[in-house]
């Protein structure tokens, strides 16, 4: 009676299947939370020791930014083990690309915007220099999600050549254009 239950099958997987899939990934949860518990507990009292701002940003930007990567790739994993047709597969790919690029791309720009503003900007006292560094801040944000962009679309086979071309003729036309602004 039990094997009959447990061989019982939905979508192509058994229940047996599906145990499997909620065991992995509960274990997996666990594992992410004991992990950030433990591990930031230690990191953070190392950290704290010393007086350094910016590895204290870091720690509490990772917790904010890179977790939810974590999280995803336990969910991921645990699917693995279920069989998944493929257009669903393939869109569960294209999610889990495009989660690591999006919170990989907002983890990598905190840093850096948190370097030219604490930086940059606090030892600058010509105003119109903190503009231009304001300037190259959300220039360089524009150019991060660019290229993720560009990196997503050619994960998911799109023909990216004539994008490059537009974003080559376009970055010429920006430069010309900051050249005579800088210029004035």
């Amino acid at each position: 009676m039990f094997d009959r239950i447990i061989e019982y099958t939905i979508f192509q997987n058994s229940l047996l299947a599906y145990l499997k899939f909620l065991g992995v990934f509960l274990c997996g949860i666990l594992f992410v939370r004991i992990g950030k518990k433990f591990i930031l507990a230690r990191v953070n009292r190392w950290v704290s020791n010393g007086s350094n701002e910016f590895l204290h940003y870091i720690i509490s930007t990772a917790k904010q930014k890179l977790l939810p990567i974590l999280y995803f790739g336990v969910f991921y994993l645990s699917l693995q083990g279920l069989v998944l047709s493929p257009p669903f597969r393939k869109a569960i790919n294209w999610v889990g690309l495009a989660v690591v690029i999006i919170f990989g791309v907002r983890f990598g720009l905190s840093l850096v915007n948190y370097w030219i503003n604490n930086y940059l900007i606090k030892k600058e006292t010509d105003p119109s220099k903190k503009h231009i560094l304001r300037v190259i801040s959300i220039f360089i944000q524009f150019l991060a999600w660019t290229a993720a962009l560009i990196v997503f679309l050619d994960n998911l086979g799109i023909k990216i050549s004539t994008l490059l071309a537009g974003l080559g003729i376009g970055g010429i036309a920006v430069a010309l254009a900051a050249q005579v602004f800088l210029s004035d």
